[in-house]
């Protein structure tokens, strides 16, 4: 359950047209004119309200959360900078390598980090290993591989300093809200009757980075077969509906150790994934676009399934749902806008031949035809007829793959016990039993670690959908009838076992291909449109895309959709996820801000430089505006955040080496760095955020709550608002003349 704020006014906004809307009930006619003392008075007092209600409100969560950590002893997840172990070459034995001794490395998202010495080392050799730690803490100071490494604090007799391991141990401290979070689900689980399944999955859910949790009451998965008293086994996963991080898991499981009632026994492991394939045929209104409704059912299903196990009481929680049901899944797709009826849907991937006949004098309709056993053959495959839909005169017929309706046949009681047989071998079992030819992947050779089981314990199942549910599933294989056998294995496999087509637009009978290469669907598809007389394709097949870009490389056929009345056939390929390429990095450098949101504009005008060399930078900076964001940018047209700084400041008359962590580094040395408030009302001074978040940043204060920056690539140079709520984690001036002579560096 999240922690709710207290409702407590803090928008300054509504508190001052609230205080107007007062004065308007109390004072027929009148209305506030900007200026006006009244106006004046109630916006004076409507930003002090706010200030205090966000007091306030922030004082009632601290007395809260202190509360939690001393009344029941439940702590606050802290933060812990991440340790980075180093060789320092120095010149001689004897030197003595300064505590505070800074160096910079990359970590693996491409962003700077600073780590320091922290005490003083004497060196006994002219090699010193040691351990540095990060300047910040955080997540982000991991990652920083082995090799050499940035010196940004000068220091006689260092020579270079180089990493021998990847960083590690860096931690986000936990926010006070999700602390408030934890705590309020903690304080649930401490009601008569001790801790149970529920409180466990309440309780995971509370650990950063865990989305949703199931937790398995009397389950061992050790021993997953038998009931096991006093033992819960939890199941995380994040936002992405995936596996949450080890780190993650770890902490999930510190956690319900330490809640747990005595002599009870906590798992937590990952979940598997069963992998769910739809096809469905929909007729489209008379007046609707057959695209819009395509696109409506496909979004239909798709959050559907997104949702799937989840309760409208608690769209966090995870409910033990095993089955996707067919006439529940009729219903979403057919409730989609522009959807006249639903006439067939396979969730399986069985071939399926459609015939839809206008029977205006109903002589289908009362043949036997539609009534007994039919069979049908097209485009070289046998099919048997397993569905028959009417509406109006219109009698569509529904006949299955025959391969796959022999294998649905076989539904007498079989059990295999665990540990007695491979997926192969039970594949061919199967097969063999149906009379159908077969091919299976021979990599997974290890016995099947759970029983495999056909209509055991009252409830009727069949080969087809137990290949599916307990053969191929659970590993990610994939099951279907290619027209000619059985076809059982994963994609690298179906990908290997023949020479893949080569398919290029408007060359041998490819008129089109179309693809969605989309980041956030869990595999990428493409659609080719073709000449069933000049190409010849059946599923599983693997085709070498050429000449579309992005969409170029390996692809496996999962759908042919062939019409038998024209030549037209449409094919449907499919492959892993796509992923976009980063921008290139041109030089040292920060990647700069991955987002692209809308209102981020400010105001150029205004702030007070105090003199002029700072106002030259600034208005370096502001002639910049409109520049492209380059990654390692130094100019004349392509920036990046320290560059940007770099160019201005030596415009100035003293520059300021990049990257923003060496900038940052020059600052604190040189003792320039001044409060927020000061730095945000100061035309030309540097805000910083170093360490912590996706990257490093710098930017020049324009002194009247905007920033001149170089800020990412979708948004280039600019002049950006809302500089207060960015995150800074260090400021510091501009170049100024101290003691009326300028800095050896050239400050910040």
């Amino acid at each position: 359950m999240p922690w709710e704020r207290p409702d407590i006014p803090e928008d300054p906004d509504e508190i001052i047209q609230s205080m107007l809307d007062g004065l308007g009930e109390r004072l027929p006619g009148w209305e506030p004119v900007d200026g006006a003392v009244e106006v004046a008075l109630a916006e004076e007092v409507g930003f002090e309200l706010a200030n205090l209600g966000q007091l306030t409100r922030i004082g009632l969560e601290v007395a809260v959360a202190g509360f939690g950590e001393t009344a029941f002893g439940f702590p606050a997840y802290l933060g812990a900078t991440a340790d980075l172990e180093v060789d320092i070459t120095v010149t001689e034995v004897g030197v003595t390598i300064p505590a505070g001794l800074t160096v910079v490395g990359i970590n693996d998202n491409g962003d700077e980090v600073a780590f320091e010495v922290t005490d003083d080392i004497v060196a006994d050799a002219t090699t010193v290993a040691t351990t540095l730690a990060a300047t910040d803490e955080g997540l982000a100071g991991n990652g920083v591989p082995a090799g050499p490494l940035t010196v940004v604090t000068a220091t006689t007799g260092v020579v270079d300093v180089v990493a021998t391991a990847t960083s590690a141990n860096g931690a986000d401290p936990e926010s006070l809200t999700d602390y408030l979070t934890r705590l309020v689900d903690y304080l649930g689980t401490l009601r008569p009757g001790g801790v149970n399944a529920a409180d466990m999955a309440a309780l995971a859910r509370s650990v950063p980075g865990v989305h949703r949790a199931l937790a398995v009451d009397l389950y061992d998965p050790a021993d997953p077969l038998v009931e096991t008293e006093r033992t819960v086994t939890v199941f995380p996963i994040d936002e992405n509906n995936a596996a949450v991080a080890a780190p993650v898991a770890a902490q999930v499981l510190a956690t319900l150790q330490a809640a747990r009632e005595v002599n009870f026994q906590v798992y937590v492991e990952a979940p598997t994934y069963t992998a769910v394939d739809i096809a469905y045929t929909a007729v489209a209104e008379t007046d609707a676009d057959p695209a819009l409704v395509e696109a409506a059912v496909n979004g239909a299903i798709a959050d559907w399934l997104a949702g799937f196990g989840s309760t409208s009481d608690d769209p966090q929680a995870w409910v033990p749902t095993t089955t996707v049901r067919h006439l529940e899944l009729a219903r979403v797709a057919g409730s989609a806008d522009g959807v006249a009826y639903l006439s067939t849907l396979t969730i399986d991937g069985a071939s399926v031949l459609t015939v839809t006949a206008a029977d205006h004098k109903r002589k289908l309709l009362n043949s036997p035809v539609i009534d007994e056993r039919s069979w049908a053959e097209a485009a070289g495959m046998n099919f048997e007829l397993v569905g028959v839909s009417k509406s109006g005169d219109d009698l569509t017929l529904t006949f299955e793959d025959a391969i796959v309706a022999a294998l649905r046949r076989r539904t007498k009681p079989l059990s295999v016990p665990a540990g007695t047989t491979t997926r192969a071998r039970f594949v061919a079992r199967l097969a063999r039993e149906a009379r159908v030819d077969y091919a299976v992947d021979p990599e997974k050779r290890s016995v099947v670690q759970s029983p495999l089981q056909r209509s055991i314990g009252g409830e009727k199942s069949n080969s087809w959908d137990v290949l599916g549910a307990d053969v191929a599933e659970p590993i990610n294989w994939r099951r279907f009838s290619d027209g000619r056998r059985l076809v059982v294995g994963g994609d690298d496999w179906l990908m290997g076992r023949k020479r893949p087509l080569v398919l290029r637009e408007h060359t041998d009978g490819v008129q089109s291909i179309d693809f969605d290469l989309d980041v956030a669907k869990r595999a990428s598809t493409a659609k080719v449109q073709c000449d069933a007389r000049l190409l010849k394709i059946t599923p599983g097949d693997p085709v070498r895309v050429h000449g579309v870009g992005p969409g170029d490389g390996l692809w496996l056929v999962s759908e042919v959709d062939q019409r038998l009345t024209t030549t037209r056939c449409d094919v449907t390929l499919t492959r892993k996820t796509h992923t976009l390429k980063e921008p290139k990095r041109h030089g040292p450098g920060e990647r700069g801000d991955q987002d692209y949101l809308p209102g981020q504009g400010g105001d150029a005008a205004g702030g007070t430089a105090g003199n002029a060399a700072r106002e030259k930078m600034v208005q370096f900076a502001l002639a910049q505006a409109g520049d492209a964001y380059v990654w390692g940018g130094n100019g004349p047209s392509g920036w990046d955040c320290s560059g940007l700084v770099q160019g201005a400041t030596a415009h100035a008359g003293k520059p300021l080496g990049k990257p923003s962590a060496s900038q940052w580094a020059t600052c604190v040395a040189q003792g320039r760095t001044i409060p927020i408030k000061t730095a945000l009302g100061t035309r030309g001074a540097l805000l910083f955020r170093i360490g912590v978040g996706e990257f490093n940043h710098v930017a020049i204060s324009l002194g009247n709550g905007s920033t001149i920056e170089a800020r990412g690539t979708g948004y280039g140079v600019g002049v950006f608002g809302n500089a207060a709520g960015q995150g800074w984690t260090g400021w510091s001036w501009s170049s100024t003349p101290r003691n009326g002579r300028g800095c050896s560096a050239p400050s910040c």
